[in-house]
């Protein structure tokens, strides 16, 4: 392995790090914030290292916080925040002017995966890499149908095989995606339980949590949406980027 491939390894590596304990951290320290929650093993805590153990503690925990976070966000926030955009559930069709109610004031970032695969292949740089490489190695070229992700995604890959010089590139925009993902997800989660313990304490049950705070809950729901926003930013640029990439490569083939 030559030493540009150790540093890539070694960048690819602290980004999952960094991208991960982030998010992670952001929750349990979040949790002892609102609720005054925290993870204890014995004289280790998460929420005050104080030591080397107490350091690798908190780095492990917040690494599998951070999955547990970005695994939420993936499979749970974001398919119902697209369903709310895409005007798909069931209670708003019921009534036709909710739904335009709804649609009107849902960000028009919120997109689904399968929408985005389909703009993609919609592309000069999807069409390319699909016609170019069906001809050279005799592909058969996708159908199309009401599913885009599997296609995309396997052309994708070519994409990326054509143009690995820019893999990285590419790698910093799934990053990025994850981490703003991440910490969309951590604030909603917050805002969540902040208001649910705040119901329960009402209704006389005993639970640590902080007075309840309108404009601190509204606040961070609001701050979910600039970090929504840029991880549908980036992570369409990881899904886009290759095609164009390998558009360059494809042009100089033969020269």
């Amino acid at each position: 392995m030559n030493g540009a491939a150790i540093v890539t390894a070694l960048e690819r590596f602290f980004l999952d790090i960094v991208g991960t304990c982030v998010p992670g951290g952001a929750l349990l320290l979040g949790l002892r914030a609102v609720a005054g929650w925290s993870l204890r093993i014995g004289d280790l805590t998460v929420s005050r290292p104080n030591s080397a153990p107490g350091w690798v503690f908190f780095v492990a925990a917040a690494y599998v916080a951070g999955h547990l976070v970005t695994s939420l966000g993936e499979h749970w926030v974001l398919p119902r925040l697209e369903t709310l955009a895409s005007a798909k559930s069931k209670w708003a069709k019921s009534q036709r002017k909710l739904s335009q109610w709804f649609g009107r004031r849902v960000p028009t970032f919120l997109i689904s995966n399968n929408e985005l695969c389909e703009r993609i292949s919609g592309t000069f740089g999807y069409k390319m890499v699909v016609r170019t490489c069906s001809e050279a190695y005799s592909w058969s070229e996708p159908q199309l149908g009401s599913d885009y992700i599997s296609p995309v995604r396997r052309w994708r890959s070519v994409a990326l095989t054509i143009a690995h010089e820019q893999n990285q590139t590419v790698y910093r925009f799934t990053f990025l995606a994850l981490l703003n993902l991440g910490i969309a997800t951590v604030l909603f989660l917050l805002a969540l339980i902040w208001l649910g313990l705040w119901e329960l304490d009402r209704f006389g049950y005993s639970s640590a949590v902080r007075e309840m705070s309108v404009p601190g809950i509204v606040l961070m729901l609001l701050m979910v949406v600039p970090f929504l926003e840029r991880r549908y930013a980036f992570y369409g640029m990881s899904m886009r980027v290759p095609f164009d990439m390998a558009v360059v490569k494809l042009k100089n083939w033969g020269k």
